[in-house]
C-alpha cells in the first residue's frame, strides 16, 4: 500500500504539446477544453479515460462509462 501512495499515478506535465492536442480535441468535438484535457491526457498516457460524463466525452468516443468495463 505505502508504494501506491509513494507512486506518482503517472502524472503528466501540462506541456505544450499536450496543451495543443487539448484545444485541438475540444474544438474538433465542441466541448470545452477542460473536458478535452482528460481526454488529451489519457491519450498521452496510453490509458483509457472513463467518466460518466455521457454528453461530452462518451457520446463522442472520448471516454467510456465504468459499467462498460465490467465484464
Amino acid at each position: 500500500m505505502i508504494e501506491r501512495l509513494a507512486d506518482d499515478g503517472g502524472v503528466l506535465a501540462s506541456t505544450h504539446t499536450l496543451l495543443t492536442r487539448a484545444a485541438d480535441i475540444a474544438d474538433r468535438h465542441a466541448i470545452s477544453v477542460h473536458d478535452a484535457a482528460y481526454a488529451a491526457a489519457s491519450d498521452q498516457g496510453g490509458h483509457r479515460l472513463v467518466s460518466c460524463d455521457e454528453r461530452d466525452l462518451v457520446s463522442k468516443g472520448l471516454a467510456s462509462l465504468p459499467a462498460d468495463l465490467q465484464a
